[in-house]
């Protein structure tokens, strides 16, 4: 004769739910890169001439990530994203 549990111990004839609590970390990292753009090719930094400016956003946790706005005042206001890591296309930064 064999008995079989679950994790809770209660029998399988029982409909009792076990409920296990998962651990939910939400971390966000965002690094901020430029690149000067040397357009008149003289090597040194003029007026009129730009830098390019790259924003890496990366889920650091264990949850996905919703509601991110990447805000920087020298750009202008908000940038639109995510441009990647939206592997489901419901609009969050997943794990």
């Amino acid at each position: 004769q064999s008995t079989v549990s679950d994790l809770s111990g209660s029998t399988v004839g029982n409909d009792e739910p076990t409920v296990i609590e998962l651990c939910q970390n939400p971390a966000i990292a965002i690094v901020k890169t430029g690149v000067f753009n040397d357009e008149n090719g003289d090597d040194c930094s003029d007026v009129d001439e730009t830098i390019t400016y790259t924003f890496t956003v990366t889920n650091q946790g264990n949850v996905s990530l919703s509601n991110i706005i990447v805000d920087d005042p020298l750009l202008g206001g908000p940038l639109a994203g995510p441009i990647s890591g939206d592997t489901d296309g419901d609009g969050e930064l997943d794990v």
